[in-house]
């Protein structure tokens, strides 16, 4: 049985057109979508290995029948299996590291010589490799996404994506690669899988997140603190415009800018505020004098009780009703 071998430079796709068994070798990195193999899958001297898959079985492969490979191995770049890219087996040898995304192999998977190896099972499954509203594919592209329905895939290398997400809805985020950056806003939830190392996510103040997936390696996940201002109910001005004429007692809020631990719940944050409440005598919203010392006490975004349908635009209103 002869062997077809293809000298590759650059990167390589894998999408369904090599006979199989396939043996992919001296690649860079190589990623696997999930759906992509329908045999058994042998990986042989990977450095890393994050699997979204059960691995640790044995495997027999037989001599390719498409060897992908260069004749000076530094040449190949990153190799991506895609959905249906295999019919058969599939064996990648002397490669940096290897990705696999859940459901990627129909058959078993065998790691022989890996120096390091990271595994995690799916407590929710993901969507499929075709259920995506976007998948960013391959290496420094930059997307944005909008109210998706399902969700965003990042699948390579060093990319960057933005997705927001409306109050009142869900999206996975599934993240398959190396030093990808993703930044979610918005007031929805998000549920995340993560098959990689040293990427970057970045959640906004009402983001709800759910991690179902994380096979990686130095991933920072950083939740931004909600802005003091949005915990704040009236405002020293509004509170004293109120109190025209007469004596009133009226209780406002501010900023406090100077701590970092707050002082009710002990929580480090820089998302304090302070609440005071005043008895005094008004003219104009002015306090002329006051009847009794100013009570000041602090919360802070732990503490305090935050409706997330309080700052709701009337469009995102709307939606909820549709």
């Amino acid at each position: 049985m002869s062997t077809t071998t293809v000298n590759i430079e650059n990167d390589v796709t894998i999408t369904g057109d090599e006979e199989t068994p396939v043996n992919l070798k001296h690649a860079e990195n190589v990623y696997i979508e999930s759906q992509a193999v329908s045999g058994d899958l042998l990986i042989e001297n990977a450095e890393y290995v994050f699997s979204n898959e059960e691995t640790g079985n044995n495997v027999t492969f037989s001599a390719p029948k498409t060897e992908l490979t260069n004749v000076n191995p530094s040449e190949i770049d990153d190799g991506y299996i895609r959905q249906d890219g295999v019919s058969g087996d599939l064996k990648i040898s002397n490669v940096e590291d290897v990705f696999i995304e859940r459901n990627a192999v129909a058959g078993n998977i065998q790691i022989i010589g890996e120096e390091q190896r990271f595994y995690d099972q799916s407590d929710i499954e993901p969507p499929t490799a075709s259920g995506y509203d976007k998948i960013i594919t391959g290496w420094n592209h930059t997307e944005s996404v909008d109210n998706p329905e399902t969700g965003v895939k990042i699948f390579g290398g060093k990319n960057t994506a933005t997705v927001t997400i409306p109050y009142g809805s869900n999206a996975h985020v599934y993240l398959t690669g190396w030093n990808n950056t993703v930044d979610i806003k918005g007031k929805g939830s998000v549920t995340l899988h993560i098959v990689g190392s040293h990427n970057k996510i970045t959640l906004g103040s009402r983001i709800d997140k759910t991690i179902a997936t994380q096979s990686d390696l130095e991933t920072t996940i950083i939740t931004q603190s909600i802005p003091p201002a949005e915990l704040i109910e009236t405002t020293k001005t509004a509170a004293f415009n109120e109190a025209t004429f007469g004596r009133n007692k009226v209780t406002y809020q501010e900023p406090a800018p100077d701590k970092s631990e707050c002082p009710n719940c002990l929580a480090e944050t820089n998302s304090i505020i302070e609440r005071h409440q005043i008895d005094a005598f008004f003219i104009f919203g002015y306090p002329i004098w006051t009847f009794e010392p100013s009570t000041a006490s602090h919360k802070c975004e732990e503490c305090t009780d935050i409706s997330p349908e309080a700052d709701l635009t009337e469009e995102e209103k709307d939606n909820l009703l549709r």
